[in-house]
């Protein structure tokens, strides 16, 4: 009798394999979420890369503050706006610390080939032409044809005086290289959009030029993170890209949308339905099954027969892995 039972038991294991089909399928993505600068700046330390892992709320990169500096040596007259509060405009003003310039040109100049030219960062000497009381010392800028500016260092102007120019502390006329009128130096403004992130300076502080005098950001929060726990599937932007704020810059396939797909012949697909267990053996391990559940069956015949996506539990985090699929008839 035990014999009989066992040959009954070895009888149906039989039937049973015989009426099963297998099929190679492969782990997709069911759907993607973004992941999206909240700020617009230069993205910083953000390296992500196609099939990386991720974790919820994890910081993934970082977006820089826009940093504004001084643009010349000076006094911070103005100050609007407080760490945390939004401005759009002027939010310092600096008094340059030179009260003015002169607006030069070579007409005047002694009329020789050396003296018909300046170079930028040349230091020339000033007398008013009034009575030459007025003496100053000064740094050649911007020089645009027959016209340049002078930057004065030290020494006493009035503004509007018109001077000349000399290449020497002695005023020589053959050294003679232009002439100019002075001007009032304009205070300097120093525009920020966004949120203030940092004020590095006060009212009435002495700056240089090169100097930081405030930070700001556009948009929420300068972290860069995913939402949910996944795979990457797609990377746009990378560190020292600079982006806007809601600029997507990568993809992630949350780890509860991975399915396995199988194609199924119609002569097959007609006998599943959504519901249905099905046993599916990923080629990455070995002789590990898992239970897997039809979530849906495409309605549509492609090349390969009829597209038709598997739930599974536990199911290796590899986009793109094959697996055998093994359906019972």
């Amino acid at each position: 009798m035990k014999k009989l039972i066992g040959l009954l038991l070895c009888a149906a294991l039989l039937c049973a394999a015989a009426s099963a089909e297998s099929y190679i399928g492969t782990i997709v993505a069911a759907e993607t979420v973004t992941v999206e600068a909240q700020a617009t700046g230069t993205l910083l330390s953000f390296d992500l890369n196609v099939g990386d892992e991720v974790t919820a709320d994890t910081v993934v990169g970082t977006i820089s503050e826009t940093k504004v500096f001084s643009s010349a040596d000076g006094r911070v007259v103005s100050l609007e706006g407080e760490a945390g509060e939004d401005v759009s405009g002027t939010v310092a003003e600096i008094q340059p610390e030179n009260l003015y310039h002169i607006y030069c040109t070579v007409d005047g100049a002694y009329e020789s080939p050396e003296t018909e030219w300046v170079r930028n960062g040349e230091t020339l000497y000033v007398k008013c032409t009034n009575d030459g009381t007025h003496r100053a010392v000064g740094i050649v800028s911007g020089i645009s044809g027959e016209t340049y500016e002078l930057w004065v260092t030290g020494g006493e102007l009035y503004i509007g005086e018109v001077v000349k120019l000399y290449r020497d502390a002695e005023f020589s006329k053959k050294l003679c290289v232009g002439k100019g009128t002075v001007l009032a130096s304009d205070v300097l403004a120093s525009v920020g959009n966004g949120q203030l992130t940092n004020v590095a300076v006060t009212e009435g502080e002495l700056v240089e030029r090169g100097e930081l005098l405030f930070t700001t950001v556009i948009g929420d929060d300068t972290s860069v993170r995913c939402d949910v726990d996944g795979i990457v599937t797609a990377v746009y932007d990378g560190a020292g890209d600079y982006v806007l704020n809601g600029t997507i810059v990568a993809e992630v396939a949350p780890t509860d949308a991975l399915l396995v797909e199988v194609m199924v012949p119609e002569t097959a697909v007609a006998d599943l339905k959504a519901g249905d267990s099905v046993e599916v053996l990923p080629y990455s391990e070995d002789n590990v099954s898992h239970q897997g559940v039809i979530r849906t069956i495409g309605s549509v015949a492609q090349d390969e027969g009829y597209a038709v996506r598997i739930a599974v539990s536990d199911l290796p985090k590899y986009i793109g892995l094959h697996c055998e699929v093994i359906l019972d008839e």
